[in-house]
């Protein structure tokens, strides 16, 4: 049904679009789309077949970006389009075929998932939250006040986006209810007394 949900969506935008716009439904537009997409299509049509097949590839994007990087610089060098864009097509499947040998030959992604699945213990960084160079505060503009409240109630780090105190258990903060990070609470223990 989500899926049906979202072909609805864009036939529905498509349609509202080519009524608002004279532009929209011709052919130079389109053609515009698909070349547009043509990058994210491709990725996409491999990454479906893997995940319907139970595993994941963290590695597409930056081999996707390195082919453009590996063409680029050919084009620089002078070699002709054509060849550049065969070299950096080589390039990249040489290393989608040694990323396909580790996945079929030593053990997935998912292997890995079952194993992490089945850990009693799991060793994590926690993030700092000093306001100075604190990712947590670049990402989640917290004010002044907060941040005294804060640090006067305990809290000496955090996790996922989560604010611990220093006992190891999840700050009663109001951000906090609202994140999505975690399926539940982390039950934490300093290692060598300290964050």
């Amino acid at each position: 049904m989500r899926e049906t949900g979202l072909i609805a969506i864009i036939l529905v935008l498509f349609i509202v679009m080519t009524f608002a716009s004279p532009y929209f439904l011709t052919w130079v537009n389109m053609r515009a789309m698909v070349m547009a997409f043509a990058i994210e299509g491709i990725v996409v049509i491999g990454m479906t077949i893997l995940l319907i097949s139970g595993e994941i590839d963290l590695s597409v994007g930056s081999v996707t970006a390195l082919s453009t990087v590996v063409a680029g610089w050919l084009f620089l060098a002078g070699i002709d389009p054509w060849v550049a864009s065969a070299i950096a097509i080589a390039v990249c499947t040489g290393i989608g075929a040694v990323m396909g040998y580790f996945v079929t030959r030593v053990g997935s992604v998912r292997d890995v998932f079952d194993i992490a699945r089945k850990a009693d213990i799991a060793l994590l960084g926690i993030g700092s939250i000093q306001a100075a160079g604190s990712s947590y505060y670049d990402l989640n503009p917290v004010p002044e006040a907060d941040r005294k409240m804060l640090a006067s109630s305990g809290v000496v780090a955090e996790l996922l986006a989560h604010l611990i105190r220093d006992d190891g258990a999840v700050a009663d903060y109001p951000l906090n209810n609202r994140l999505v990070a975690l399926d539940r609470r982390p039950s934490l223990r300093p290692v060598n007394g300290s964050y």
